[in-house]
Order: structure tokens, then C-alpha cells, then sequence
């Protein structure tokens, strides 16, 4: 009698240990997902349906290099224009804080025109729709953060008077 009680007992504790472990490996599956999203951009306002528009995603480890150094930006996208708007998403970025720029290249150069001020002549901007005043706009004004599954950013494309 002593060995079957025994044995039940080793049995209940080896079959809780197996619905304790396997309730952990799910609670870390769900977990590890909670922290991904994506962020949904759509660019209005644009002058034409000329060119594509060339869209960088920074985050807090490149916000140095924001808002022009395209080579340095996390994921970049050449987007088409249809009906003088842009959409795109950038997809799997783990939640943080993020800043868009934005260029129309109307002439498909990959790169914004600027005169010799450095100051652009094709369509340019940033999240938020900060304006540039007296240089480009910061990382920090022009930042929000990825903190649910999707997040939508709407930008009016921007463009100095000629």
C-alpha cells in the first residue's frame, strides 16, 4: 500500500511539473511577441506622381546620422506615388522609439536635391510633420514611439517656394 500511494505521488508531481513547464514555454512565446510591431506611413500632399519617394527609419542608435544620411538610416524603402500619396509599412521592428524622413525624389537620383545652401528643392519631410527652421529638424523633436502592434503615421510632404 506504502509503495502505490508513493508512486501516485511521484506520478501527480511528475504530471504537474509537465503542465508547469509547458505553461512557461507558452507564457515566454507570448512574451517575446508582445515586443514586435510595425509602423504604417502614409505621405500626403505630394506635388505630383513624378519620381518615388525614398523613406528612412532611424532609431535611438542612429539618431545621429537623422534626418539625411540615407546609408545610415535602420531600413530604408523606394516607394511609388499613386494619386499623389505614399504608403508603406516597415514590419518585425522591436518596440522604441523611431523617426521618419521623407524625400520626393521627383528626378529617381535616390538622393534630395538641395541648392548650394543645403537648403532641399524637392519635397521633404519628417515625422511628426515638424517643419525645418534654421536646419534640419532633431531626432528628438521628430521621434515617437512603437509601443502596440501598429502604429500609423501620417505625413504631409513639405516644399521650399521656388
Amino acid at each position: 500500500m506504502n509503495r502505490s500511494v508513493s508512486m501516485r505521488s511521484v506520478w501527480l508531481v511528475l504530471c504537474l511539473l509537465c503542465l508547469l513547464g509547458g505553461a512557461v514555454d507558452a507564457k515566454k512565446r507570448r512574451s517575446s511577441r508582445k515586443g514586435f510591431g510595425k509602423i504604417k506611413i502614409e505621405v500626403s500632399q505630394l506635388r505630383s506622381n513624378k519620381g518615388q519617394l525614398l523613406i528612412l527609419l532611424f532609431d535611438k542608435s542612429r539618431k545621429k546620422w537623422f534626418p539625411a544620411r540615407h546609408k545610415k538610416a535602420l531600413r530604408q524603402a523606394f516607394v511609388p506615388i499613386k494619386k499623389r500619396k505614399g504608403y508603406y509599412e516597415f514590419k518585425k521592428l522591436p518596440y522604441g522609439t523611431y523617426a521618419l524622413s521623407i524625400v520626393h525624389d521627383a528626378n529617381k537620383n535616390f538622393r534630395l536635391e538641395a541648392n548650394v545652401l543645403g537648403i532641399p528643392e524637392e519635397g521633404f519631410a519628417v515625422s511628426k510633420n515638424i517643419r525645418a527652421v534654421f536646419g534640419p529638424p532633431s531626432f528628438k523633436d521628430a521621434g515617437f514611439r512603437l509601443k502596440r502592434r501598429a502604429v500609423t503615421v501620417h505625413i504631409k510632404m513639405h516644399y521650399n517656394k521656388k
